[in-house]
């Protein structure tokens, strides 16, 4: 055999392929193992976990209190309980320590085994060539940028890991089932991310469009009388565990279904569809007013809205009576994005494109039966390896700019100059470097945006308290907790202030209260104990 059919059979081998998948998934982001510091939800959640820093004996608390709950307690807005994400985080800190560069390589790691086993699936389905271009696109594409580079999106990672596991398992194109892992794997899911919950409708679709003869997909009832039960479970352990289980912070929309249904038209193809395409318009921060209300005489929003049901509505009807597989990948991301679509539970954020990491997977699959179809053409092989190279030059240029918190900031506040919230966090990263002057202007920023954002007048008060200004910084922390009466950290700088002018009864009733706001705030427990001790000697 000549060397040169050697090398082609080498490129076209899986052995090849697995290679420069690897290489393409960790390259495209490989600037997030530069990160230095925990920033966005990663510090609450991670760097500052009380259950993460208390060593193995709190463990089981994981499995018992709620994602947020364990680091706001019951002033905790958003219901989710994602104890096996949080497990693998405890034991990355309890191993290795705040290794922030291991923490991110089990992020590169995961991304890496979503777009394997994706590559296994979309194979069974359409063969090998047009699996390995679907699985190279979804392990590189920019609009994953959030989800492989933030650490919380871990949850976005895993439960697809666990996902496609299961469908592996449970694949009725596959040559053996295997029932026991595929629940395995999706009760893991579920435990890891709400929404994974939707794989339940998606697997029974897929059935559909995939087993033509009826008896052959009336045999797998069993599949999804299983699946059904372990549902059930699911939810009715979020009801024992959590206090609200199905709450979703301040509404977004107030206005009706309609306006919801109009603005989330325009949100799905401005800010989804269009940045998972061309890989720009990438944004971290959609809080309002960003994405304004859309008006009912708006005809940019009934378009949107029209395209988007017509897309749907027809999907519905091929899948439906016809049983055909490419509509049953065009709903796909819909079901996905049906738990945060603002149409079953009321949530105080429109959305963020890391909840695109499991939709993605329709376009990755179109990607490659397209580019799998039209491949004797030379010219089409060559766009499809440009559309490639570009999702992953642009998800390595922009991981750059979110290697420092105060990069990750900025690029918020350039891609949403209305967020007050953008503001008072680049602020706040300012004034840790110690850059006051940018850091007072950015704050004054946030206030003009949003007077009522109350974390701004906390961070003010805590400014004033450690330049031993304390008239100042009872006078910003009255305001926050004006504003938020159910912060128990502005509770704590009460205390701190009380204490400081020697009133040390009014400083234990605030500690008590950050403690009944957060049972498990380790400075309220600290900060109480010392004042209590005081109290004695005096």
């Amino acid at each position: 055999m000549k060397m040169e059919e050697k090398i082609q059979r080498f490129i076209g081998s899986d052995n090849f392929f697995w290679a420069l998948l690897f290489l393409a998934s960790f390259s495209a982001f490989l600037p997030s193992l530069g990160t230095r510091d925990f920033f966005y939800d990663d510090q609450p959640l991670i760097g500052n976990n009380p259950i993460l820093e208390h060593g193995w004996s709190s463990f089981p608390k994981l499995f018992d209190t709620g994602y947020w709950e364990a680091v706001k307690g019951r002033t905790a807005s958003v219901s989710e309980y994602r104890p096996l994400l949080m497990a693998t985080f405890f034991v990355e800190e309890t191993v290795f320590g705040k290794n922030l560069m291991e923490m991110h390589a089990a992020n590169l790691c995961l991304n890496f085994l979503a777009g394997a086993f994706l590559f296994i699936l979309l194979k069974r389905r359409y063969g090998s060539f047009a699996a390995k271009m679907g699985a190279l696109l979804f392990a590189v594409l920019t609009v994953h940028l959030e989800s492989v580079f933030l650490l919380v999106g871990r949850s976005e990672l895993l439960s697809a890991v666990f996902v496609f596991a299961s469908w592996l398992c449970l694949d009725s194109l596959a040559e053996k089932n295997r029932p026991f892992w595929g629940i395995f794997f999706y009760v893991s899911a579920l435990l890891t991310k709400e929404s994974s919950i939707m794989f339940m409708p998606v697997i029974f679709l897929d059935d559909w469009a995939s087993l033509k003869e009826i008896s052959a997909f009336k045999s797998r009832k069993m599949i999804y009388v299983l699946l059904s039960i372990f549902s059930a479970a699911y939810l009715g352990l979020r009801f024992l565990i959590l206090s609200r289980p199905f709450h979703g912070g301040n509404p977004y929309f107030t206005k009706g279904p309609l306006i919801t249904f109009l603005t989330m038209s325009i949100f799905f193809w401005k800010r989804y569809a269009w940045p998972s395409v061309s890989a720009l318009g990438i944004c971290s921060d959609f809080t309002k007013p960003l994405i304004p209300n859309a008006s009912i005489a708006s005809w940019t929003a009934w378009s949107a809205f029209l395209a988007l049901a017509f897309v749907i509505l027809t999907a519905l009807y091929f899948l439906f009576f016809k049983r055909s597989r490419w509509a049953f990948w065009v709903l796909f991301p819909f079901l996905f994005l049906l738990p945060t679509s603002h149409l079953i539970i009321a949530l105080d954020t429109i959305g963020a494109q890391r909840f695109l990491y499991l939709p993605s997977v329709a376009l990755a699959a179109g990607f490659g039966f397209w580019v799998d179809r039209l491949s004797q053409k030379a010219c089409v092989r060559l766009l499809a390896a440009s559309v490639i190279i570009w999702q992953a030059s642009q998800s390595f240029s922009q991981s750059f700019n979110w290697a420092t918190p105060i990069g990750f900031y900025s690029s918020a506040a350039q891609c949403n100059p209305v967020s007050a919230a953008a503001q008072y966090s680049l602020g706040v990263r300012f004034f840790e470097k110690g850059l006051d002057s940018e850091g007072f202007l950015h704050m004054r920023k946030a206030v003009r945006l949003n007077p009522r954002y109350g974390d701004i007048w906390y961070d003010l008060a805590r400014l004033n308290f450690e330049k031993k200004d304390p008239a100042r910084a009872r006078f910003f922390v009255d305001k926050a907790l004006r504003l938020n009466p159910n912060d128990s950290d502005a509770h704590i700088l009460s205390g701190e202030i009380y204490m400081l002018g020697g009133r040390k009864k009014k400083a234990v009733r605030e500690f008590k209260e950050a403690i009944f706001l957060n049972p498990r705030n380790p400075p309220a427990l600290r900060a109480l104990k010392w004042a209590e001790e005081l109290e004695k000697k005096n």
